[in-house]
Protein backbone atom coordinates (compact mmCIF):
# COMPACT_ATOMS: atom_id res chain seq x y z
CA UNK A 1 0.00 0.00 0.00
CA UNK A 2 1.60 2.97 -1.36
CA UNK A 3 2.19 6.34 1.57
CA UNK A 4 -0.14 9.30 1.46
CA UNK A 5 1.02 11.81 -0.82
CA UNK A 6 1.76 15.85 0.64
CA UNK A 7 -1.44 16.67 -0.54
CA UNK A 8 -3.45 13.99 0.59
CA UNK A 9 -1.66 14.79 4.62
CA UNK A 10 -2.78 18.24 4.32
CA UNK A 11 -5.83 17.60 3.06
CA UNK A 12 -6.37 15.01 5.71
CA UNK A 13 -6.11 17.80 8.33
CA UNK A 14 -9.84 18.68 6.76
CA UNK A 15 -11.00 21.27 4.46
CA UNK A 16 -13.00 22.44 7.15
CA UNK A 17 -9.93 23.93 8.81
CA UNK A 18 -8.56 25.81 5.85
CA UNK A 19 -12.35 26.84 5.70
CA UNK A 20 -11.91 28.12 9.32
CA UNK A 21 -8.42 29.70 8.69
CA UNK A 22 -9.45 31.73 5.89
CA UNK A 23 -12.81 32.54 7.56
CA UNK A 24 -10.52 34.95 9.78
CA UNK A 25 -10.15 37.18 7.16
CA UNK A 26 -12.70 39.78 8.19
CA UNK A 27 -12.05 42.05 5.13
CA UNK A 28 -13.64 39.91 1.47
CA UNK A 29 -11.69 42.57 -0.38
CA UNK A 30 -9.11 41.13 -2.90
CA UNK A 31 -5.47 42.24 -3.27
CA UNK A 32 -4.15 43.17 -6.26
CA UNK A 33 -1.94 40.20 -6.30
CA UNK A 34 -4.58 37.66 -5.55
CA UNK A 35 -5.28 37.13 -9.42
CA UNK A 36 -1.33 36.78 -10.06
CA UNK A 37 -0.81 34.30 -6.67
CA UNK A 38 -4.02 32.07 -8.30
CA UNK A 39 -2.70 32.01 -11.66
CA UNK A 40 0.85 30.47 -10.79
CA UNK A 41 4.73 31.08 -12.23
CA UNK A 42 4.34 29.48 -15.19
CA UNK A 43 5.19 32.29 -17.94
CA UNK A 44 3.46 29.78 -20.64
CA UNK A 45 -0.26 29.11 -21.43
CA UNK A 46 -0.84 25.33 -20.56
CA UNK A 47 -4.56 24.85 -20.68
CA UNK A 48 -7.58 26.68 -21.18
CA UNK A 49 -7.90 30.11 -18.83
CA UNK A 50 -3.59 29.46 -17.99
CA UNK A 51 -4.41 27.59 -15.46
CA UNK A 52 -6.73 25.32 -12.90
CA UNK A 53 -8.23 28.55 -11.71
CA UNK A 54 -9.21 29.73 -14.89
CA UNK A 55 -7.44 33.44 -14.32
CA UNK A 56 -7.33 33.66 -18.40
CA UNK A 57 -3.46 36.00 -16.51
CA UNK A 58 -0.53 34.77 -17.24
CA UNK A 59 1.53 37.57 -14.83
CA UNK A 60 4.72 36.67 -15.51
CA UNK A 61 4.52 36.26 -19.37
CA UNK A 62 4.10 38.87 -21.46
CA UNK A 63 2.20 39.53 -25.07
CA UNK A 64 2.79 42.18 -28.07
CA UNK A 65 2.72 46.24 -26.15
CA UNK A 66 2.58 47.81 -29.77
CA UNK A 67 1.30 46.54 -33.46
CA UNK A 68 2.03 43.03 -33.99
CA UNK A 69 3.15 41.36 -37.37
CA UNK A 70 1.98 37.88 -38.13
CA UNK A 71 4.67 35.92 -37.38
CA UNK A 72 3.42 32.62 -38.88
CA UNK A 73 0.03 31.20 -39.36
CA UNK A 74 -1.61 27.86 -40.45
CA UNK A 75 -4.95 26.21 -41.95
CA UNK A 76 -6.33 24.30 -39.00
CA UNK A 77 -9.64 22.06 -39.17
CA UNK A 78 -13.07 22.31 -37.51
CA UNK A 79 -12.18 24.14 -34.25
CA UNK A 80 -13.13 22.62 -30.95
CA UNK A 81 -10.87 25.05 -28.44
CA UNK A 82 -8.40 27.94 -28.37
CA UNK A 83 -4.96 26.54 -28.67
CA UNK A 84 -2.60 26.14 -25.70
CA UNK A 85 1.46 26.95 -24.85
CA UNK A 86 4.04 24.78 -23.48
CA UNK A 87 7.49 26.09 -24.02
CA UNK A 88 7.59 25.61 -27.69
CA UNK A 89 4.58 23.73 -28.03
CA UNK A 90 1.47 25.28 -29.32
CA UNK A 91 -1.71 22.59 -29.87
CA UNK A 92 -4.95 23.30 -30.89
CA UNK A 93 -7.87 20.65 -31.15
CA UNK A 94 -9.31 20.30 -34.59
CA UNK A 95 -12.32 18.02 -33.75
CA UNK A 96 -10.63 14.52 -35.20
CA UNK A 97 -7.17 15.20 -34.18
CA UNK A 98 -5.05 17.24 -31.77
CA UNK A 99 -2.45 18.97 -33.37
CA UNK A 100 0.77 20.19 -32.10
CA UNK A 101 3.01 23.17 -34.18
CA UNK A 102 6.56 24.55 -33.21
CA UNK A 103 5.71 27.85 -31.47
CA UNK A 104 8.66 29.52 -33.14
CA UNK A 105 7.61 28.82 -37.22
CA UNK A 106 4.07 27.29 -36.88
CA UNK A 107 5.50 23.84 -38.19
CA UNK A 108 3.44 21.17 -37.84
CA UNK A 109 5.37 18.61 -35.36
CA UNK A 110 2.93 15.86 -34.50
CA UNK A 111 -0.93 14.81 -34.96
CA UNK A 112 -2.87 13.13 -32.25
CA UNK A 113 -6.10 10.72 -33.80
CA UNK A 114 -8.16 9.22 -31.52
CA UNK A 115 -9.09 5.33 -32.80
CA UNK A 116 -12.40 4.35 -34.21
CA UNK A 117 -13.05 8.02 -35.76
CA UNK A 118 -13.38 9.47 -32.61
CA UNK A 119 -13.21 13.29 -31.96
CA UNK A 120 -11.29 15.40 -29.67
CA UNK A 121 -13.78 17.63 -27.68
CA UNK A 122 -12.12 20.29 -25.64
CA UNK A 123 -8.38 21.76 -25.53
CA UNK A 124 -5.71 20.25 -23.80
CA UNK A 125 -4.03 20.44 -20.63
CA UNK A 126 -0.05 20.15 -20.11
CA UNK A 127 1.96 19.03 -17.44
CA UNK A 128 5.65 17.69 -16.46
CA UNK A 129 5.91 16.93 -20.42
CA UNK A 130 2.24 14.87 -20.55
CA UNK A 131 -0.04 16.14 -22.81
CA UNK A 132 -3.70 15.67 -21.85
CA UNK A 133 -6.28 15.40 -24.35
CA UNK A 134 -10.50 14.58 -24.04
CA UNK A 135 -11.40 12.61 -26.21
CA UNK A 136 -14.86 10.08 -26.23
CA UNK A 137 -15.19 8.15 -22.96
CA UNK A 138 -11.64 8.96 -22.26
CA UNK A 139 -8.96 11.15 -20.68
CA UNK A 140 -5.45 10.27 -23.12
CA UNK A 141 -1.89 10.88 -21.85
CA UNK A 142 0.57 11.81 -24.98
CA UNK A 143 4.06 13.00 -24.90
CA UNK A 144 4.57 16.05 -25.02
CA UNK A 145 7.78 16.22 -27.78
CA UNK A 146 6.13 13.17 -29.90
CA UNK A 147 2.57 12.52 -29.73
CA UNK A 148 2.79 8.86 -28.62
CA UNK A 149 0.14 7.92 -26.11
CA UNK A 150 1.49 6.88 -22.89
CA UNK A 151 -1.89 6.03 -20.90
CA UNK A 152 -5.76 6.37 -20.91
CA UNK A 153 -8.15 7.03 -17.93
CA UNK A 154 -11.87 5.64 -18.44
CA UNK A 155 -14.56 8.29 -18.15
CA UNK A 156 -18.26 8.38 -17.81
CA UNK A 157 -20.03 10.02 -21.47
CA UNK A 158 -17.94 12.68 -23.60
CA UNK A 159 -15.70 15.00 -21.88
CA UNK A 160 -16.56 18.15 -23.01
CA UNK A 161 -14.29 20.35 -21.41
CA UNK A 162 -10.13 21.03 -20.45
CA UNK A 163 -9.10 17.94 -17.92
CA UNK A 164 -7.80 19.60 -14.35
CA UNK A 165 -4.82 18.96 -12.39
CA UNK A 166 -3.69 19.51 -8.86
CA UNK A 167 -0.60 21.38 -8.36
CA UNK A 168 1.64 18.78 -7.30
CA UNK A 169 0.51 16.65 -10.65
CA UNK A 170 -0.86 13.68 -8.55
CA UNK A 171 -4.47 14.09 -9.33
CA UNK A 172 -6.36 14.68 -12.52
CA UNK A 173 -9.66 15.57 -12.87
CA UNK A 174 -12.13 15.39 -15.81
CA UNK A 175 -15.99 16.22 -16.50
CA UNK A 176 -17.96 15.66 -19.41
CA UNK A 177 -21.84 16.15 -20.85
CA UNK A 178 -23.43 13.64 -18.60
CA UNK A 179 -22.53 15.76 -15.36
CA UNK A 180 -19.63 13.17 -13.81
CA UNK A 181 -16.71 14.53 -12.37
CA UNK A 182 -13.75 12.25 -12.05
CA UNK A 183 -10.58 12.39 -9.99
CA UNK A 184 -7.66 9.83 -11.02
CA UNK A 185 -4.74 9.18 -8.94
CA UNK A 186 -1.80 9.81 -11.63
CA UNK A 187 0.96 7.25 -9.50
CA UNK A 188 -1.45 4.51 -10.06
CA UNK A 189 -3.57 5.27 -12.85
CA UNK A 190 -6.68 4.30 -10.77
CA UNK A 191 -9.73 6.42 -10.00
CA UNK A 192 -9.99 7.99 -6.47
CA UNK A 193 -13.63 8.82 -7.07
CA UNK A 194 -16.17 10.51 -8.98
CA UNK A 195 -19.48 11.95 -8.38
CA UNK A 196 -22.40 13.02 -10.56
CA UNK A 197 -23.87 16.49 -10.90
CA UNK A 198 -27.43 17.36 -12.40
CA UNK A 199 -27.07 18.87 -15.71
CA UNK A 200 -24.33 18.67 -18.76
CA UNK A 201 -20.51 19.84 -17.56
CA UNK A 202 -19.54 22.07 -20.59
CA UNK A 203 -16.80 24.41 -19.12
CA UNK A 204 -13.50 23.33 -16.98
CA UNK A 205 -13.50 22.57 -13.72
CA UNK A 206 -11.63 25.24 -11.51
CA UNK A 207 -9.34 24.28 -8.36
CA UNK A 208 -8.48 26.20 -5.42
CA UNK A 209 -5.70 25.57 -2.48
CA UNK A 210 -5.52 22.03 -3.82
CA UNK A 211 -8.89 21.59 -1.26
CA UNK A 212 -12.21 22.69 -3.59
CA UNK A 213 -13.25 21.86 -6.63
CA UNK A 214 -15.76 23.83 -8.33
CA UNK A 215 -17.97 22.93 -11.05
CA UNK A 216 -20.34 24.52 -13.22
CA UNK A 217 -23.06 22.44 -15.47
CA UNK A 218 -25.07 24.25 -18.33
CA UNK A 219 -28.67 24.93 -16.72
CA UNK A 220 -27.12 27.09 -13.83
CA UNK A 221 -26.15 24.75 -11.19
CA UNK A 222 -22.98 25.59 -9.24
CA UNK A 223 -21.23 22.56 -7.20
CA UNK A 224 -18.47 23.02 -4.71
CA UNK A 225 -16.21 19.45 -3.69
CA UNK A 226 -13.24 18.45 -1.36
CA UNK A 227 -10.59 17.40 -4.14
CA UNK A 228 -9.22 14.71 -1.74
CA UNK A 229 -12.69 11.97 -1.89
CA UNK A 230 -15.74 14.27 -3.58
CA UNK A 231 -17.96 12.77 -1.01
CA UNK A 232 -19.99 15.04 -0.15
CA UNK A 233 -20.83 18.29 -1.82
CA UNK A 234 -19.55 21.01 0.73
CA UNK A 235 -22.46 23.37 -1.25
CA UNK A 236 -24.57 23.50 -4.11
CA UNK A 237 -25.64 26.78 -5.63
CA UNK A 238 -28.69 27.40 -8.52
CA UNK A 239 -27.79 30.31 -10.63
CA UNK A 240 -30.66 32.17 -13.03
CA UNK A 241 -28.47 31.46 -15.70
CA UNK A 242 -27.22 29.25 -18.60
CA UNK A 243 -23.74 29.04 -17.98
CA UNK A 244 -21.29 27.49 -20.88
CA UNK A 245 -17.66 29.32 -19.65
CA UNK A 246 -16.04 28.02 -16.74
CA UNK A 247 -15.61 29.84 -13.17
CA UNK A 248 -13.00 31.46 -11.91
CA UNK A 249 -11.72 31.36 -8.28
CA UNK A 250 -9.64 33.93 -6.61
CA UNK A 251 -9.14 33.98 -2.67
CA UNK A 252 -12.98 33.25 -1.66
CA UNK A 253 -14.62 34.69 -4.46
CA UNK A 254 -15.96 32.43 -7.60
CA UNK A 255 -16.95 34.56 -10.52
CA UNK A 256 -19.28 32.95 -13.19
CA UNK A 257 -19.95 34.28 -16.16
CA UNK A 258 -23.73 33.30 -17.29
CA UNK A 259 -25.50 33.43 -21.16
CA UNK A 260 -26.83 36.24 -21.00
CA UNK A 261 -24.11 38.67 -19.85
CA UNK A 262 -24.29 38.49 -16.01
CA UNK A 263 -20.99 38.13 -13.95
CA UNK A 264 -22.20 36.60 -10.57
CA UNK A 265 -19.52 36.95 -7.79
CA UNK A 266 -19.91 33.95 -5.18
CA UNK A 267 -18.78 33.42 -1.82
CA UNK A 268 -16.50 30.26 -1.22
CA UNK A 269 -16.20 30.81 2.26
CA UNK A 270 -18.75 30.91 5.04
CA UNK A 271 -21.41 32.06 2.71
CA UNK A 272 -21.51 28.86 0.82
CA UNK A 273 -22.29 30.30 -2.22
CA UNK A 274 -23.96 33.22 -1.54
CA UNK A 275 -23.97 36.49 -3.94
CA UNK A 276 -21.33 39.07 -3.21
CA UNK A 277 -22.49 41.21 -6.19
CA UNK A 278 -24.13 40.52 -9.73
CA UNK A 279 -23.22 43.21 -12.70
CA UNK A 280 -25.04 42.58 -15.88
CA UNK A 281 -21.13 43.93 -18.05
CA UNK A 282 -19.17 41.42 -19.51
CA UNK A 283 -20.59 37.62 -18.98
CA UNK A 284 -20.91 36.94 -22.49
CA UNK A 285 -17.81 35.34 -22.98
CA UNK A 286 -16.81 31.60 -24.80
CA UNK A 287 -14.66 30.19 -22.19
CA UNK A 288 -13.70 32.03 -19.37
CA UNK A 289 -13.36 35.51 -18.15
CA UNK A 290 -10.10 37.47 -16.82
CA UNK A 291 -9.04 38.47 -13.62
CA UNK A 292 -6.15 40.48 -13.06
CA UNK A 293 -4.82 43.40 -10.55
CA UNK A 294 -8.34 43.72 -8.39
CA UNK A 295 -10.40 43.56 -11.97
CA UNK A 296 -12.80 41.35 -14.33
CA UNK A 297 -12.74 41.62 -17.63
CA UNK A 298 -15.22 40.43 -20.07
CA UNK A 299 -17.51 41.49 -22.98
CA UNK A 300 -21.21 41.84 -23.50
CA UNK A 301 -22.18 42.45 -27.40
CA UNK A 302 -19.77 45.06 -28.68
CA UNK A 303 -17.82 46.15 -25.88
CA UNK A 304 -15.04 44.91 -23.71
CA UNK A 305 -15.92 45.59 -19.95
CA UNK A 306 -13.73 45.95 -16.87
CA UNK A 307 -15.12 45.88 -13.63
CA UNK A 308 -14.53 45.87 -9.91
CA UNK A 309 -13.83 42.34 -8.79
CA UNK A 310 -14.49 43.63 -5.39
CA UNK A 311 -17.69 45.55 -5.98
CA UNK A 312 -18.82 44.87 -9.16
CA UNK A 313 -18.51 48.23 -10.27
CA UNK A 314 -17.54 49.04 -13.44
CA UNK A 315 -14.31 50.79 -14.23
CA UNK A 316 -14.75 51.55 -17.86
CA UNK A 317 -15.82 49.93 -21.07
CA UNK A 318 -13.80 49.75 -24.14
CA UNK A 319 -16.29 49.32 -28.17
CA UNK A 320 -15.04 47.09 -30.74
CA UNK A 321 -15.55 47.11 -34.35
CA UNK A 322 -18.38 44.32 -33.86
CA UNK A 323 -20.14 41.93 -31.08
CA UNK A 324 -17.50 39.53 -29.68
CA UNK A 325 -18.03 35.91 -27.42
CA UNK A 326 -14.23 36.25 -27.20
CA UNK A 327 -12.74 35.58 -23.98
CA UNK A 328 -9.92 37.94 -22.90
CA UNK A 329 -6.50 37.13 -22.26
CA UNK A 330 -4.34 39.58 -19.81
CA UNK A 331 -0.26 38.91 -19.75
CA UNK A 332 1.42 41.81 -17.80
CA UNK A 333 -0.76 45.44 -18.02
CA UNK A 334 -2.41 44.51 -21.69
CA UNK A 335 -5.74 42.71 -22.11
CA UNK A 336 -6.28 40.99 -25.38
CA UNK A 337 -9.50 40.54 -27.02
CA UNK A 338 -11.12 39.97 -30.74
CA UNK A 339 -14.62 40.19 -32.47
CA UNK A 340 -16.41 39.40 -35.16
CA UNK A 341 -15.07 41.38 -37.77
CA UNK A 342 -11.87 39.72 -37.16
CA UNK A 343 -10.23 42.72 -34.99
CA UNK A 344 -7.61 41.98 -32.67
CA UNK A 345 -6.97 44.71 -30.02
CA UNK A 346 -4.62 45.02 -27.17
CA UNK A 347 -5.54 47.31 -24.35
CA UNK A 348 -4.02 48.89 -21.29
CA UNK A 349 -5.45 47.13 -18.20
CA UNK A 350 -5.57 50.25 -16.58
CA UNK A 351 -8.56 51.35 -19.39
CA UNK A 352 -5.61 54.38 -20.37
CA UNK A 353 -6.98 57.80 -18.23
CA UNK A 354 -10.79 59.29 -18.19
CA UNK A 355 -13.73 58.82 -16.03
CA UNK A 356 -15.87 55.84 -16.37
CA UNK A 357 -16.63 54.88 -19.37
CA UNK A 358 -15.03 57.93 -21.23
CA UNK A 359 -11.65 56.55 -21.39
CA UNK A 360 -8.54 58.62 -23.58
CA UNK A 361 -5.38 56.45 -24.78
CA UNK A 362 -6.85 52.50 -23.79
CA UNK A 363 -5.87 51.41 -26.89
CA UNK A 364 -2.32 50.42 -27.70
CA UNK A 365 -2.83 48.41 -30.96
CA UNK A 366 -5.81 46.94 -32.82
CA UNK A 367 -4.99 44.12 -36.09
CA UNK A 368 -7.45 42.67 -38.62
CA UNK A 369 -6.85 38.79 -39.35
CA UNK A 370 -8.85 36.99 -41.93
CA UNK A 371 -11.27 35.55 -40.65
CA UNK A 372 -13.87 36.16 -36.74
CA UNK A 373 -11.91 35.81 -33.96
CA UNK A 374 -13.46 33.32 -31.02
CA UNK A 375 -12.81 31.42 -28.13
CA UNK A 376 -9.82 32.48 -26.13
CA UNK A 377 -6.22 32.93 -26.70
CA UNK A 378 -2.98 31.87 -25.68
CA UNK A 379 -0.12 34.34 -24.41
CA UNK A 380 3.26 33.60 -24.23
CA UNK A 381 7.31 34.22 -24.51
CA UNK A 382 5.99 37.77 -26.16
CA UNK A 383 3.54 36.22 -28.72
CA UNK A 384 -0.26 36.40 -28.82
CA UNK A 385 -1.34 33.01 -30.44
CA UNK A 386 -4.72 33.52 -31.56
CA UNK A 387 -7.57 31.08 -34.08
CA UNK A 388 -10.05 32.42 -36.27
CA UNK A 389 -13.45 31.01 -37.65
CA UNK A 390 -14.22 30.47 -41.76
CA UNK A 391 -13.80 33.99 -42.73
CA UNK A 392 -11.81 35.21 -46.33
CA UNK A 393 -9.59 32.04 -45.92
CA UNK A 394 -10.13 28.70 -43.97
CA UNK A 395 -9.85 28.28 -40.22
CA UNK A 396 -6.25 29.61 -39.22
CA UNK A 397 -4.00 29.56 -36.13
CA UNK A 398 -2.09 32.57 -36.25
CA UNK A 399 1.11 33.89 -33.83
CA UNK A 400 1.38 37.74 -33.53
CA UNK A 401 4.53 39.34 -31.81
CA UNK A 402 6.45 42.16 -32.15
CA UNK A 403 9.07 42.86 -34.54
Amino acid sequence: MRSPSRREFLSALGVAATISATAGCTSTESRSDDAAYAAGDRTDWPTAGHDGRNTGYNPNGRGPRSTPKVAWKTRVGQRMGPPVVAGNHVLIPNSDRLACHDAKDGKQLWEYRPPDDDNVWAEPTVKDGTVYVTCSGEITALDLKTGAKRRRFETNGSGSAAPRLDSDGESLFAAGDEGWIHCFDLETNEERWKEQVYGEIEAPLALAHDQLLFAVTYWGEVYSFSILNGAGKMWRRKLPSVITAAPTVIQQSLYVPGFKGQVFCLDTNAGAGGTRWKTERGGNVSMHLAIADGTVFGVTGDELHAVNANSGESRWSFGLSEVSTCSPAVAGDTVYVGDGSGTMYGIKTSGGSGVGDTRFGAKRWKLRLDGPVRDAFAVADGTLFAATDPGEDAPMLYALRED
